[in-house]
């Protein structure tokens, strides 16, 4: 009979454990001035691939030592702490898109997480404040598990049916403006227009600057320094890089553009990945990735899984003296959003991250 009564138990707790919970996975709308104009042509939507991808990122911190505590906070800007530890994690939450529906996530760790609809570019963002976890283990997780459906997208774009650009319009303002990383500097205007030379068309000048992207820098990794200004100096980069550049040189001739981050699944694997987006009228949103070796522009094989877009994206909650020099905010925004964006106090941290496909 026990024996009986422990297999229903085991068989119980397997259930609750494996069983899907709502979470909402709609996409998120932004202002009704931030909204992109109507689209007449779509993409091609085909090749659907069902995935079951883990993500987890671990951390075990260790206390600062109390004889520079004092140091460390002067050299970190910090106003005297009400607690001696804080940590904070923000994370994208991943929304359906035109490439990946039928959302579903049967894992979310830990519980009692906060989620912010940034309604200015369209993200869904989950905050947890682990600092009261600290206090009883020097061991905290994050760990989320979702089921999806992959897209392969391509765009016929016929450059002669695209429409005009609502220039006075909050959108085509804000996707075409001047920004932290991707700056619009007298450099980047200047090689804009060099490389567009006499054409007009905003499809033909974007894929004029792709190919010139691609035949003249370098991929390298890690990077030092961020940036399309550090980027267009050196032509050698990564991912990031190669969009920041692309982005800027973009919107320096008037084409709205924005990062997309999220990952890439090569050989079963999901990895790191950026890439970016164009916006042109009657089209919509175009993905232009300028690293993969397969990619097409206007097209994405599937596998792409989107986890934010746009950058210096806002976090709510982010202290004002965070900083890059302590942890990975600035001026209560974040560059981009992918797996987990962290300011800590009071402690050292050893980090890892682990994707996995099921």
């Amino acid at each position: 009979m026990k024996t009986i009564l422990h297999s229903l138990l085991v068989a119980t707790l397997f259930l609750a454990c494996s069983q899907t919970m709502y979470v909402n996975t709609s996409p998120v709308i932004p202002r009704s001035e931030l909204r992109e104009p109507d689209t007449v042509y779509r993409p091609a939507i085909d090749s659907p691939k069902s995935y079951d991808i883990e993500l987890e990122w671990k951390a075990q911190y260790h206390p600062e030592k109390d004889t520079d505590t004092d140091t460390s906070k002067e050299t970190r800007g910090m106003s005297e702490p009400d607690s001696p530890l804080l940590l904070m994690v923000w994370a994208a939450d991943f929304c359906e898109t035109e490439t990946q529906r039928n959302m579903t996530y049967k894992i979310l760790e830990p519980q009692g997480s906060s989620l912010f609809e940034d309604r200015v570019q369209g993200n869904r963002i989950r905050f947890w404040d682990l600092s009261f976890a600290l206090r009883e283990t020097d061991k905290v997780h994050i760990r989320r598990r979702i089921e999806f459906t992959n897209y392969a997208l391509k765009y016929d774009i016929r450059p002669d049916r695209i429409g005009e650009y609502g220039k006075d319009s909050g959108f085509y303002r804000f996707y075409t403006k001047s920004e932290p990383f991707i700056n619009q500097t007298d450099a980047i205007k200047d090689t804009a227009m060099a490389i567009a030379g006499d054409i007009k068309n905003p499809y033909h000048q974007a894929k004029r600057v792709a190919e010139w992207i691609k035949s003249h820098a370098t991929y390298t990794y890690p990077v030092e320094i961020r940036g399309a200004t550090e980027m267009l100096n050196s032509m050698q980069g990564d991912c990031g890089q190669y969009s920041f550049l692309y982005i800027a040189l973009c919107r320096s001739l008037g084409i709205p553009a924005r990062l997309v981050s999220g990952f890439r699944i090569i050989d079963e694997k999901p990895r790191y990945h950026l890439w970016s987006e164009l916006f042109f009228p009657r089209f919509g949103w175009v993905p232009v990735d300028l690293t993969a070796d397969d990619a097409e522009f206007g097209a994405l094989k599937n596998g792409y899984l989107v986890a934010s877009k746009g950058m210096n994206i806002s976090l709510p909650l982010a202290p004002e003296w965070a900083t890059f020099e302590n942890s990975e905010v600035q001026n209560q925004t974040t560059p981009f959003m992918q797996l987990a964006t962290i300011v800590s106090r009071g402690f050292k941290a050893d980090t890892e991250t682990f994707l996995k496909i099921h």
